[in-house]
């Protein structure tokens, strides 16, 4: 594993790099695979974690900070605008001492105060100070992530380091920067944003502004583009000169990898992180799409468990498989008489017959194939799967086939982000995967309090034998629920499932209303009616990050809003995630768990013996049957995190590994 040797990122004090003569024109951290150098970059941000100051005595510190945001808020925008500038010329020359960073956050205090009205907490510019500092801030959900972003941004950029603010999706993208958009242009400082339909020329316009809201996927695709346009090592002295002569300004996109605040870090940072991201190009090769076609009925003739296998979401070809798929093929086209080829279609035939299935990896839209991602459960059309397993998904489904996509370039998350030379986040659930941003991003986690108790009532996890029964004690909930004035959330883990919620809620008679990457451009309305009394939402994991349901003014009265989910996610932080849309800021609100041994983490996971006789002891409703739920769940959920974290340890490896082998073939 290869670790990040920035002075700015295993230091996280002092002055923060930006383009220059110095740092070069496209600042970026260099990686090293000795082992000296992962035991440093993964010893030194657990020394910095326990040196950091407690909440406590940043109060202290704080008390002081609100005096002067409150005093610049009172005087005014052009007196706000003045000490901004003051302060932007001493942070372009002089290290960025604590007190310095203290009059940077006043000043964005009082922006926020004097274009939003709002009053900054303590906790959110403890959070901002923490990822200044280059540490993972854990704030609970609902506790105003997207101003504590502001706080480090603007001491950052004032100080002319390009900043980059990630996050999940275009969605957020647009939502948060067009929040804080007046607060930044107080302090005299750009805001841009770039989604997927960009142009280039918008994209490098974006780039240039002083703080560039951003998708992880946008961005690292950009930088990809950026390696492509001018390849080689920006740290260079060649680079360095290309940078005093012009010579690369309009080639590249980006101005570097100085300083990135990641929101929903763990979501980008690691469940993401499972698939590396690929730059690729229409292939110009003469292809027949009718071999698709031919591939999807040669898997048709496969019969599972005899010819083929599917393990760890992975399909493979038995020995036997393998005799009966030459004997199937032998009287198709020579390229056919290849094992290896005859093998890869076969099992990308089987995998789009058995693996994806439509509305849960996938959805048409236009008569194209448009994929999902997992865990925002939101449409990717910018995504497409590799080595031609997208067209046959499309000869599946009927559509258009298009051309096969060239790969071009590949990173990983775990390397692209390593390359920034300081890194902070911000997320609600990073305990859980505290020990994994230290040892691959080496980045430390720092829990902040909150600012109001959390009353949130857990209304526990229950267990059914059946689907059937799940759902009719769904119906139950969800009427109790909203004939008594509360709004509801139902959170499920496909489109498929969302709209199977959707119409057994409607034979009952309970009108709903469905947010799913199919009809994801309502997503701002559902959200805005969300928190209306006795609505009913059915979404897939689209709400169960970075949004914010406002309560009608009666709902609180009534007890808040109360989430169901009605299935087990892989990861214990996604769960908490969908809880953590009630019982905001201090709001009441519930939330319970009902799911069903027919789910498909439960067939997946389980044995199908072990399975059917805990579906006999379910209909037994025994008194020890709530203490083995818990278990079962617990012990489900650790085998599906394991599984997808192996997943992602053989992502970095094998990126690592195709680095190696491409340094070896430069020095040859």
């Amino acid at each position: 594993m290869s670790s990040v040797l920035s002075a700015a990122t295993i230091f996280p004090t002092g002055k923060l790099h930006r383009p220059g003569m110095l740092a070069g024109p496209y600042p970026e951290s260099r990686e090293s695979s000795a082992d000296w150098a992962n035991a440093l970059a993964a010893t030194i941000p657990r020394v910095w974690e326990r040196r950091t100051a407690s909440f406590d005595a940043f109060f202290v510190r704080f008390a002081r900070l609100a005096v002067k945001a409150d005093a610049l808020a009172r005087a005014g925008h052009e007196e706000i605008r003045s000490v901004a500038t003051k302060v932007q010329q001493r942070l372009r020359f002089e290290e960025c001492s604590a007190e310095l960073l203290e009059e940077s956050f006043a000043l964005v205090a009082a922006a926020i105060k004097l274009e939003l009205g709002f009053t900054a907490y303590a906790e959110q510019c403890y959070a901002g100070w923490l990822i200044y500092h280059g540490l993972v801030a854990e704030m609970q959900t609902g506790e105003g992530k997207t101003l504590t972003a502001a706080f480090p941004a603007c001491a950052a950029a004032l100080a002319g380091v390009p900043v980059h603010v990630i996050t999940a999706n275009d969605y957020l993208v647009e939502r948060d920067a067009g929040q804080l958009r007046a607060v930044y242009e107080t302090l005299g400082l750009s805001v841009s944003t770039i989604v997927e339909n960009s142009s280039e020329s918008e994209r490098r316009a974006a780039y240039a502004a002083d703080v560039t809201y951003v998708s992880n996927q946008q961005l690292v695709f950009d930088y990809l583009k950026d390696r492509q346009a001018a390849p080689g090592a920006p740290w260079t002295l060649r680079a360095r000169l290309g940078s005093t002569l012009g010579l690369t300004a309009q080639q590249k996109l980006q101005r570097g990898l100085c300083f990135a605040i990641v929101d929903e870090a763990d979501s980008v940072l690691i469940d993401d992180a499972r698939t590396p991201l690929v730059l690729s190009k229409a292939s110009d090769k003469s292809l027949n799409h009718a071999e698709f076609a031919v591939a999807l009925g040669v898997a048709r003739r496969l019969e599972d468990g005899h010819d083929f296998i599917i393990e760890d979401n992975r399909v493979e070809l038995t020995e036997a498989g393998e005799a009966h798929l030459a004997e199937v093929t032998s009287s198709l086209p020579a390229r056919w008489k290849n094992s290896r080829y005859r093998d890869e279609m076969a099992c990308q035939g089987l995998t789009a017959l058995y693996l994806l299935k439509r509305d849960e990896h996938y959805i048409v839209r236009d008569d194209k194939i448009v994929l999902i991602d997992e865990n925002t459960g939101r449409a990717m059309p910018d995504r497409s799967l590799s080595h031609g397993l997208h067209q046959v998904v499309q000869v599946k489904e009927g559509c258009a086939v298009t051309a096969p996509n060239e790969t071009i370039a590949r990173i990983s998350y775990q390397r692209f982000f390593r390359k920034y030379l300081r890194l902070g986040g911000m997320t609600g659930t990073a305990n859980e995967a505290r020990r994994e941003f230290i040892n691959v991003y080496g980045l430390g986690v720092k829990r902040v309090p909150t600012h109001l108790a959390c009353v949130r009532v857990n209304a526990g996890v229950a267990l059914f034998a059946s689907m059937r029964d799940k759902y009719q004690r769904l119906v139950e909930v969800v009427r109790e629920v909203s004939e008594g004035g509360r709004p509801v959330l139902i959170g499920t883990r496909s489109v498929n499932e969302s709209e199977q919620v959707s119409r057994v809620l409607e034979h009952a008679d309970l009108a709903c209303v469905v947010l799913n990457a199919a009809n994801d451009q309502h997503e701002a309305d559902v959200v805005a009616q969300a928190g209306q009394p006795g609505r009913i939402v059915v979404a897939t994991n689209m709400a169960g990050r970075g949004t914010d349901i406002k309560l009608h003014a009666s709902v609180a009265a009534a007890g808040g809003m109360h989430v169901v989910s009605t299935q087990l996610n892989d990861s214990q932080r996604i769960d908490r995630q969908l809880s953590g849309r009630c019982a905001r800021q201090g709001d009441p609100g519930s939330h319970q768990m009902l799911l069903s041994l027919e789910d498909e983490i439960f067939r997946n996971v389980l044995p199908d013996f072990m399975r059917l006789r805990l579906i006999a002891f379910a209909r037994l409703d025994t008194r020890a049957w709530p203490l083995i739920t818990q278990l079962l769940v617990r012990a489900v959920q650790r085998v599906r995190s394991n599984q997808t974290r192996r997943l992602r340890k053989a992502v970095r490896r094998a990126d690592q590994h195709m680095d190696d082998l491409l340094a070896f073939g430069a020095e040859e």
